[in-house]
C-alpha cells in the first residue's frame, strides 16, 4: 500500500516539474518570438535592426521568472486537485 503511494507522489511530482518546465520553455519561446516580429517590423519601418544580446538576455530573465511564477502555481493547482486543472 506505501509503495503504491509513494510510487503515486513521485509520479505527481515529475509530472508537476515537467508542467512547471514546459511552461517556462513555452513562455521564453513567445517572448523571443514577439520580440523578433517587433524588431523586424521595425527593420522594414526604419531600416535599423534594433536587437542586441542584452535584449535577449532580459526578455530570457523576466520569461524565466513569469513563467516560474505560472509553472508553479498551476501545479500546485493540480496536486491540490483544484477542479479544472
Amino acid at each position: 500500500m506505501k509503495i503504491r503511494r509513494q510510487n503515486k507522489l513521485i509520479i505527481n511530482v515529475l509530472f508537476s516539474t515537467c508542467i512547471i518546465c514546459s511552461i517556462v520553455f513555452a513562455v521564453i519561446t513567445a517572448s523571443l518570438i514577439t520580440k523578433v516580429f517587433f524588431s523586424f517590423t521595425s527593420w522594414m519601418i526604419r531600416g535599423e535592426f534594433d536587437m542586441g544580446l542584452n535584449d535577449v538576455c532580459h526578455i530570457i530573465k523576466l520569461s524565466v521568472c513569469g513563467g516560474g511564477i505560472m509553472g508553479v502555481g498551476m501545479a500546485l493547482f493540480r496536486l491540490l486537485k483544484v477542479k479544472g486543472f
